[in-house]
């Protein structure tokens, strides 16, 4: 018996009866089309032989006059092994043979496929249970009727601190986890509705008391007769204090005093508010006498030609632009413009708002948006921007750059035995130390935990990266103290190359993580990738 390998056209011989050594040695494996069952598998058609001749491939001294009936096992079209059975020599072939055969092989194909398939599924389990226990967003599965809970992963218990003893085989009700139980109940409607739930946004309240903003996403499954709830949970707490000081930023420029003017066709000022002249610095009988163009540098004559045609047609406008006070600072505003005919008149009426706290708000959050909280270093999204970019211009200029994936060692250790506080104290300080070590034209990123990643450009070798990895490593080995303590670091460092090993980032930056795992395991200081994994 002969089952199909991995590679899909060998096959590999996994069960005999009294079959000749020699044989045993010489079909241990089988490429299709050579010999015999080779050809059966190639041709998925039964091949028979009633004597040994040239076509029997494989033999050996003193083999006896035999046949063959050689049937290929057939699955879906697709083979998945094959049946050799030996006759005498001189074996007249029999329907009733082949029909029986098949019946066999048939059978066969429905074992090999269900353990395969078993194998397949114990296979998938293990890397579902892999991306559950690494994800870090919280999954569970609970009984959808009182949310009994059966399975958490490690990132539930980091968010709401409860441990799998404390939360398995007891209720979201016991545990009090929603600080609004009816939003259970509408998430539960609305996924009854639609099959599933996608980010429905509520409050939870973890073991300690604290309310965290989440976001689940969830499904039904049946498990051991049961309907359950499978979630995803992340934690939007930052995100909706993000939110809400954005938007108490834009509430309080909103009701800053507006700087009012009305202003006629030539440019010139007919009339001006408090707010405009405390803003300005100048005082009304100055104002008079001064046109647009003097308090807006982005408004030459011309422009303001063509804006006032524009406005006269669409009756408003709203742009940004910048003003002068009477001191030289500029300030960018934001100005609404509106049309109106006062008197037999033609008037622009501008409301005018400084909006510098709303420019650095807007500042803030795009910092905060690419750069990690923790360590202030760029974060996973702005360092793969700059990776494309870099991957571009070395396409268009034909240079090289270099990937760094940089893992610490002993830090889990050290993270657990003094807590998390301490580890991110000497994470801000291993941050500090790296970024110290890279040139200006370089990044250095934060990856998460307590992996880093790192992109040089414009490498006219392999020796600026391999030297960059030893003076990286050389810099985290030193000691360095926090409090009364003083600890000892080491770094294991993958190294990808653009274009020898890879030429997208995504490849870059797997290359790289696998050849770090590969320093790790080889205590090497740093290993270049293997492009052929």
């Amino acid at each position: 018996l002969f089952v199909t390998r991995e590679d899909g056209n060998t096959l590999e011989l996994v069960a005999h009866y009294n079959l000749a050594e020699p044989l045993q040695t010489a079909c241990a494996r089988l490429p299709f089309g050579k010999c015999l069952c080779g050809r059966a598998a190639a041709s998925r058609e039964i091949v028979f032989v009633d004597h040994v001749d040239e076509s029997h491939e494989i033999s050996y001294e003193g083999i006896k006059p035999h046949g063959h009936y050689c049937v290929p096992i057939l699955f879906d079209d697709r083979v998945l092994g094959v049946l050799n059975t030996y006759v005498d020599a001189g074996y007249a072939r029999k329907a009733e043979d082949e029909q029986f055969l098949k019946a066999v092989a048939q059978t066969l194909a429905l074992t090999i496929e269900h353990k395969r398939t078993e194998q397949s599924l114990k296979k998938s389990e293990a890397q579902l249970s892999k991306i559950f226990n690494s994800t870090p967003d919280a999954v569970t599965i609970s009984r959808l009727e009182d949310g009994l809970f059966f399975y958490i992963n490690p990132a539930f218990t980091s968010m709401f601190k409860y441990t799998p003893e404390e939360a398995l085989g007891k209720t979201v009700s016991s545990l009090n986890l929603w600080v609004n139980p009816e939003d259970r109940v509408n998430m539960v409607r609305e996924l009854d509705k639609a099959g599933e739930v996608i980010g429905f946004e509520s409050e939870i309240r973890s073991k300690e008391g604290n309310t965290l903003s989440v976001f689940i996403s969830a499904c039904k499954i049946e498990m051991e007769g049961e309907t359950c709830l499978v979630t995803t949970t992340r934690d939007i707490t930052e995100r909706k204090k993000m939110e809400e000081q954005y938007r108490f930023t834009q509430f309080s420029v909103k009701h800053t005093g507006d700087a009012l003017f009305w202003i006629t066709p030539d440019a010139r000022f007919f009339y001006v508010n408090e707010a405009a002249l405390k803003n300005l610095g100048y005082s009304r009988e100055e104002m008079m006498t001064m046109s647009v163009m003097d308090i807006d540098p982005d408004f030459p004559a011309e422009r303001w030609r063509q804006t006032w045609l524009e406005l006269k047609t669409k009756n408003n406008l709203e742009f940004e632009s910048i003003h002068r006070r009477k001191d030289g600072t500029i300030f960018p505003v934001e100005i609404k413009a509106n049309f109106l005919e006062y008197g037999g008149k033609e008037y622009n009426f501008a409301f005018v708002q400084d909006i510098t706290i709303r420019k650095q708000a807007e500042e803030v959050i795009n910092h905060m948006a690419h750069h990690d909280l923790l360590t202030g270093l760029p974060n996973r999204t702005l360092f793969m921007d700059r990776l494309e970019q870099a991957i571009a211009r070395c396409r268009r200029d034909e240079t090289m750059l270099a990937v760094m994936f940089l893992d610490l060692d002993n830090f889990k250790s050290i993270n657990d035995s003094l807590g998390h506080v301490t580890g991110d104290q000497i994470l801000k300080q291993i941050a500090g130390k790296l970024a110290s070590c890279m040139r200006l034209t370089d990044t250095l990123a934060r990856f998460g935990g307590d992996e880093f990643i790192a992109l040089m450009t414009d490498l006219k070798s392999t020796e600026a990266p391999a030297q960059m990895a030893e003076k990286l490593n050389m810099m985290i080995s030193e000691p360095f103290s926090l409090g009364t303590d003083e600890f000892l670091l080491g770094a294991s460092i993958g190294i990808a190359l653009y274009p020898e090993h890879a030429n997208t980032s995504e490849r870059l930056i797997l290359l790289a993580d696998k050849a770090m795992y590969g320093a790790k395991s080889s205590r090497k200081v740093y290993q270049f990738a293997d492009p052929s994994i």
